[in-house]
């Protein structure tokens, strides 16, 4: 009995430097995250402005308000549109890309560096420069289109046409960050054992089997993610359309995090702002959640 309760003493005693140690960390952590979260929840039950100290409990009308806007929906459903498109072209762009960038050929280093560089611009810059090529009028697409008789291509006006400026931020956002994208699954490639392939190759399977059987099984927590990070990155979208469009024309190019900056920094509605924002995270938890389940599945399935 006295050995059992020295080891338990001693392992009280152990436990103490450990939790000394990660007590300034946690603080930071709840100062951090957990501070702003409970008092944005709270204001998020107010009409406060932003401006003043004065606030008012107004309850959950400020959610109730937020489907009550027409525009909200179309806010959401660009949010929805940029989700499906980014994490779809961007995971099979950059799946496409690592299988042929990881074979060892003359010049692979200087095909990764060309892909991977537009992550390294400011996005700023980006919208800069495809507002210059996107410009109706002396853009350069309006010039290769006169000068090959493809006049509807110089007149569909990318960032003007609500039909289409979704699409076009899918694109330059594709352009973007594909390249971050592919490094995550060249370093999925390159942690796959080659003696795999070797056998495979004995016996006489076809390339496209190599990659349904051992590439794609293999590659699963990358794919995972690929397609996590860049779903919440698609939904946390503000710099690119703010930068390219400004969510014009109307609101079909406006996103919902642009909706939350509106409200909060141009219209003063705080406590509207901060219930969007929650709304917003509430939308990237369920949608991680499902993905994390559905896709854990699919790599046990893939194994099998």
């Amino acid at each position: 009995m006295k050995v059992l309760q020295n080891s338990g003493g001693l392992r009280q005693q152990q436990k103490l430097p450990t939790i000394i140690f990660l007590a300034p960390a946690v603080f930071m952590l709840l100062w951090i995250y957990g501070f702003p979260l409970i008092f944005n929840i709270a204001i998020s039950l107010t009409d406060w402005t932003g401006i003043t100290w004065n606030m008012n409990f107004i309850g959950v009308k400020n959610y109730g308000t937020i489907f009550t806007e027409r525009a909200i929906f179309t806010v959401l459903g660009n949010n929805m549109k940029f989700l499906i498109g980014t994490v779809a072209i961007q995971n099979i762009l950059a799946l496409w890309l690592s299988t042929w960038l990881v074979r060892n050929f003359r010049g692979r280093n200087f095909f990764r560096s060309i892909i991977f560089m537009p992550l390294l611009m400011p996005v700023v810059a980006v919208a800069m420069v495809f507002s210059i090529i996107f410009d109706p009028i002396n853009g350069p697409i309006t010039y290769i289109a006169g000068a090959l008789g493809w006049d509807w291509l110089g007149s569909l006006r990318f960032l003007a046409n609500p039909n289409i400026v979704m699409n076009t931020l899918i694109m330059v956002n594709v352009w973007q960050w594909t390249g971050w994208n592919m490094v995550i699954y060249l370093a999925g490639h390159q942690a796959i054992p080659q003696e795999l392939y070797e056998a495979c190759a004995i016996d006489g399977t076809t390339g496209w089997q190599k990659f349904r059987h051992i590439t794609l099984p293999m590659l699963a927590p990358a794919i995972t993610t690929n397609i996590v990070l860049s779903s919440m990155g698609a939904l946390k979208v503000f710099d690119l359309p703010y930068a390219l469009t400004g969510g014009g024309p109307g609101y079909y190019s406006e996103t919902l995090t642009m909706s939350i900056v509106r409200n909060m920094g141009t219209l003063n509605k705080a406590g509207l702002a901060a219930a969007m924002s929650i709304l917003l995270a509430a939308i990237i938890i369920s949608i991680t959640i499902v993905q994390n389940r559905v896709l854990s599945k699919q790599e046990e399935a893939m194994r099998e």
